[in-house]
């Protein structure tokens, strides 16, 4: 009884296998990356899992394999990537929504 009801809080958790990448110019160039919404989890996690790096172009199927290394970390209910635009480059800002440590039954 307690699996299936954890089971049915972690499909809820789920991600979009469908999630659109964002739109950016073809040649851009990324010049600076930030991460919020981690409040447990250190960054040099998240870092592990990232391709993109300052000074590298932004590639749309890196972000597809970034977001499928991040999701195989099973701590993230929901991790989002914004894409701005600024003079120099892209800065990349990715959102994360940890899980709860722990589910009560």
């Amino acid at each position: 009884m307690h699996l299936l009801i954890a089971l049915g809080l972690w499909a809820s958790l789920s991600f979009s296998p469908d999630r659109p990448c964002p739109e950016t110019s073809r040649d851009a160039t990324i010049t600076s990356i930030e991460f919020q919404g981690l409040d447990t989890t250190r960054p040099h996690v998240v870092s592990r899992a990232l391709l993109h790096t300052p000074g590298a172009p932004f590639l749309c199927s890196q972000w597809e394999s970034e977001l499928t290394s991040l999701q195989n970390l099973d701590i993230f209910a929901s991790i989002e990537l914004d894409v701005t635009p600024q003079p120099q480059g892209l800065h990349l800002t990715y959102t994360f929504k940890e899980l709860p440590k722990f589910f009560l039954f």
